[in-house]
């Protein structure tokens, strides 16, 4: 078969029809549960925030496997610069030691300003300090709504070894194993495969309807995992001339292709791709950064290179596909909760990687995406309220008695869930949540040595670690070598830190009054347990 042939017409699975509290990844039928459904329901989420968010996820990553949590969350969550980091590290090529892509962990006192600006060129942290997106884009002049996505997919997967924008991706052998078996045609070398004992990936991106009437509408939360992508929760007149949005999944290599002719049938479906190309990681890294997008999309600026592609829902796959315009996670929800919420996972981290410094007196002082979680917040962010409103106060202050304390700003506090039918959360349990916010603590600035720690609040690091998300220095998203390096450095100790004191192994300030009984994640639980959350009886707020 021609090259072009086996790649215009692939069979891909759907799913449009999962019962109530059901997901691809956990179904009976799922190749790719075997390994996730024995973890215990822990994720942690990376918040957006460019090249900021990418370097402190970097040292989060780095603190999570060294206190050998990685092969025990289920899932991880992302949106934006957290998901540059999380993306390649989820799909790194078993060729590349983790520790060489992470980097090493040091105590404040190891740091040195040559190791600051001498990074190991195969580490993640030198491709993050060669972020130059203006000269990226410009090398992808004609790749019309590929165009930023490639230059993106240049800088945050090329130097991890993956093939930006030639091959599809899929989760294990497993799922790799039954999409061959569907496509004859392909091959395993047309993929790229999910590392092995790596939590399951959820990125956010948004589907844009600026047009619509309904502001609720207008953007639309869009998942994409190395399984499947799409929206769950169905809004059957929200698409182009009254089409269904959301309703299920399919596979993303079946993604932005023609609709199919016929209902699925035995959950697959027979789709035609278009000839110049298909959906890959670098797509995925471009939708969930496309901040301007949004902005753009509301002017009816859509011929900038900024992702575009053809949409159908699953559930009624044959009214016809229509291309949309997708854009940043963060223009809806920029933390990364809600695809945990949705999936009821009873403990989360949250890495808050913000450029706004926490300043204790000042509640209103923490980062814009924090608020509207709580409805805290006016306008559009309103409908991102899954947290009770009389639980904010007590964690901006649960941060700032962290800080006082001389550690990292962190709080974990259990709270009910409120329902969110926009995202797709049930209401009426409860969710324990850690917090750890992007500020830097008195005892690891303490501990630096003097050349380092001389540096901070000078030059390029005047603003450390609250790094402009845009235009931090000559290029759109350019950090130096020095300062992603030091960022990644402090995220790290805060994130072990953290932890460690709300695991109960330090005696650090930073627990809520409400605590839940919370440990961190076993690897004694027997396969086919789930930690279920504790349901709850709904009550007004």
């Amino acid at each position: 078969m021609a090259r072009e042939d086996r790649f215009r017409h692939v069979r891909a699975r759907v799913w449009s029809d999962l019962a109530e509290g059901e997901w691809p990844e956990l179904s009976a039928e799922s190749a790719a549960s075997e390994g996730l459904d024995g973890r215990e329901n822990v994720g942690v989420a990376f918040s957006g925030g460019g090249t900021r968010a990418a370097a402190a996820a970097l040292g989060q990553l780095r603190a999570l496997d060294s206190l050998g949590w990685i092969g025990r969350l289920r899932y991880i969550a992302a949106v934006s610069g957290g998901a540059w980091t999380s993306i390649p590290f989820t799909f790194l090529p078993s060729s590349t030691q983790d520790a060489t892509f992470l980097g090493g962990v040091l105590e404040p006192d190891e740091i040195t300003v040559a190791a600051l600006d001498d990074l190991d060129w195969n580490s993640f942290a030198f491709a993050i300090s060669q972020t130059k997106i203006v000269d990226d884009l410009l090398r992808h002049t004609f790749a019309g709504d590929e165009r930023f996505s490639r230059a993106v997919g240049d800088v945050f997967l090329k130097p991890a070894g993956l093939d930006p924008a030639g091959r599809f991706f899929t989760q294990s052998a497993a799922t790799l194993a039954a999409a061959l078996s569907l496509n004859p045609g392909l091959n395993a070398d047309d993929f790229h495969v999910a590392r092995e004992r790596r939590p399951f990936l959820v990125v956010t991106g948004t589907l844009l309807r600026p047009a619509n009437d309904k502001p609720s509408e207008r953007r639309f939360r869009f998942e994409v995992t190395p399984l499947y992508l799409g929206l769950r929760q169905l809004f059957p007149t929200a698409g182009s001339n009254g089409r269904p949005i959301g309703g299920g999944f399919v596979e993303p290599f079946g993604f932005d292709s023609d609709s199919p002719d016929a209902l699925p049938t035995a959950g697959v479906v027979d789709v035609r791709l278009g000839n110049r190309h298909r959906f890959t990681l670098a797509d995925v890294v471009g939708i969930t950064g496309a901040a301007p997008a949004w902005a753009l999309a509301q002017k009816g600026l859509n011929v900038l290179g900024f992702p575009e592609f053809k949409y159908w829902p699953p559930r009624f796959p044959t009214v016809g596909d229509k291309e949309y315009e997708f854009g940043d996670g963060g223009n809806l929800e920029n933390i990364g909760i809600m695809p945990l919420l949705a999936r009821k996972v009873a403990r989360v981290v949250l890495f808050v990687n913000s450029d706004h410094t926490l300043v204790p007196g000042q509640i209103d002082r923490i980062a814009d995406s924090v608020r509207p979680l709580f409805g805290a917040a006016q306008d559009g962010w309103m409908q991102n309220r899954v947290l009770r409103k009389s639980r904010f106060e007590p964690l901006v202050r649960g941060l700032w008695v962290s800080l006082e304390s001389g550690g990292p700003a962190w709080h974990r506090e259990t709270y009910d869930v409120l329902e969110n039918a926009q995202h797709g959360v049930e209401g009426g349990w409860e969710v324990d949540v850690t917090w750890i916010y992007n500020q830097m603590p008195r005892r690891w600035y303490d501990r630096l040595g003097s050349s380092v720690r001389d540096l901070i609040g000078h030059g390029e690091l005047a603003n450390f670690p609250h790094y402009r998300t845009f235009f931090q220095n000559a290029s759109i998203i350019d950090l130096s070598s020095r300062q992603v390096s030091l960022l990644a450095h402090l995220s790290c100790w805060a994130c072990r830190e953290a932890l460690a004191a709300a695991e109960g192994e330090s005696p650090e300030p930073g627990r809520g009054t409400r605590r839940s009984a919370g440990s961190a994640p076993s690897r004694t639980r027997k396969r086919g347990a789930r930690h279920s959350p504790k349901k709850k009886r709904q009550s007004p707020s």
